[in-house]
């Protein structure tokens, strides 16, 4: 029988996947997640159902496993993105979850001291972080706050849930604002300038650790062996960058939800006139340096989903590739840190009267040249370093599924895009090789699927051009 895994991923597109211990894909189910907007905040209260949300996970785990086959389950793990968290009872059930997108804390920002935090976290002011949604439903919603007796990250939260223990993994943790990234611990500090008792938060804990059995009544919900343990994740970005063959000095472009660029480095170190913040990677003494390019891989997803439904991605690409250069131009961007140069609206361009050569795999291959242009404008523009003399980056989940994209990025950047197999589930990957290095197995080393090297054309450049101006259409309207 053969070994395996079950991964959990929670984010905009939650995922639940079986591997083999061998890195092989044995089953996978997605679901788009759910998200309640809350009208008792004024600034974009985002919520979940989350014991809806452990049901479906519960679900979908038994569905994954029938479609797997016989395998004998060692380990499972989960990670999420950096932001969201779940509110825990007192009783250990989930109260409520709050996506990163959440940001109804946003009215209490002024309330701290933002050089102070920057000095202790290295981030910058930004309503999105996890002790702000704390901080709002406390003042506005004192009930829900009552209710609560704990709360974490959405992916250690899975960890709760599994095995009645909470934890908070160090790489989630930092986005808080209540961690000290210098010291790695949580900092009373921090806590007294938010007015919330420390006690209320779980103990830290690395990834890669086991966290403890799985409990019965998830076992008999999910199909999984109370023989297996729970193997801490980490934050979606991290664990994509372990699952993608990224080392110390490799510069990293994780596509997906989100399209953060990321440098791993070994230091702290935030350089004058950077524009970008450090985290944690999931390992000890290693720090990514990273900003966000702004544009949303979900924005792809969502429009093949209603325009393409029927359609392969592999078949998109070649009708796009086929045409060439797209009959219209897409500007789609967002900005939920700095810099104020990227924008939070968006447009597709057409000529005026409308081209009558346009398609309507134009807009698609738009969506993905959009993506690799301000992908682009990261490397160059927001001061994440690239000269290591390595000449190349690193791309990693499904964004990077599009040959297009890459070629595109490669082209406008001058810089090699290397892909790696595996690379649309690189944070299945990352858990799957923190689960292998919890029991003392091999790592699964992913080979190198295809590297798009620079090959600009005239006809690219014009369009970029086209496309930069368009931009500032977007930016100053």
């Amino acid at each position: 029988m053969k070994k395996a895994y079950v991964l959990v991923d929670i984010g905009g597109n939650s995922k639940v996947a079986v591997f083999g211990i061998d890195g092989e894909k044995l089953a996978l189910k997605s679901m788009l997640t759910k998200y309640d907007s809350d009208p008792d905040f004024a600034f974009g209260g985002m919520s979940f159902d989350a014991p809806q949300m452990a049901d479906r996970i519960c679900e979908l785990i038994r569905e994954t496993l029938a479609e797997a086959g016989p395998v004998e389950v060692l380990a499972v793990s989960s990670s999420s993105q950096r932001e969201g968290i779940v509110l825990i009872g007192h009783e250990g059930e989930p109260v409520v979850g709050y996506p990163n997108s959440d940001i109804r804390g946003m009215e209490w920002m002024g309330d701290v001291d933002w050089d102070r935090i920057a000095q202790l976290t290295t981030l910058d002011p930004s309503p999105i972080y996890s002790v702000l949604k704390y901080v709002g439903t406390k003042n506005r919603q004192p009930e829900v706050a009552a209710r609560t007796a704990t709360f974490t990250s959405i992916s250690d939260w899975v960890g709760q849930l599994f095995t009645g223990k909470a934890v908070w993994e160090h790489s989630q943790a930092i986005h808080s604002l209540v961690y000290d990234i210098h010291k790695r611990e949580w900092s009373q500090e921090l806590c007294d300038m938010f007015e919330i008792d420390m006690g209320i938060l779980p103990p830290l804990a690395d990834a890669g650790q086991v966290l403890g059995g799985i409990r019965p009544e998830i076992a008999a919900a999910t199909g999984i062996p109370e023989s297996a343990v729970f193997v801490v994740g980490g934050a979606d970005t991290q664990t994509a960058i372990f699952g993608s063959n990224a080392g110390l000095g490799d510069t990293v472009l994780v596509a997906g939800s989100t399209n953060p660029l990321v440098r791993l480095d070994e230091d702290t170190e935030r350089p004058d006139g950077w524009i970008g913040w450090v985290s944690p990677h999931i390992f000890p003494n290693q720090y990514m340096k990273e900003v966000n390019t702004g544009c949303l891989g979900i924005n792809l997803q969502i429009f093949k989903e209603r325009f393409f439904p029927d359609t392969p991605y592999e078949e998109l690409e070649r009708m796009a590739a086929e045409r060439g250069i797209p009959a219209c131009t897409a500007v789609f961007a967002m900005s939920t840190h700095i810099p104020d140069d990227l924008v939070l609206a968006g447009a597709f361009f057409l000529d005026n009267p409308i081209r009558a050569d346009v398609e309507p795999v134009d807009y698609y291959h738009a969506l993905i040249l959009n993506n690799a242009f301000y992908m682009g404008i990261g490397l160059k523009e927001l001061a994440i370093s690239t000269d290591t003399g390595k000449g190349y980056v690193i791309g990693c989940a499904g964004g990077f599924n599009s040959r297009l994209s890459a070629q595109a990025l490669a082209d406008v950047s001058g810089l090699e895009v290397r892909v790696y197999e595996q690379s649309d589930s690189a944070t299945m990957i990352g858990c799957l090789n923190l689960c292998n290095r919890a029991l003392d197995l091999p790592e699964f080393v992913p080979a190198l699927k295809f590297a798009a090297t620079p090959a600009p054309s005239d006809d690219l450049n014009d369009y970029y051009d086209n496309w930069l101006s368009k931009r500032e259409v977007i930016k100053n309207s």
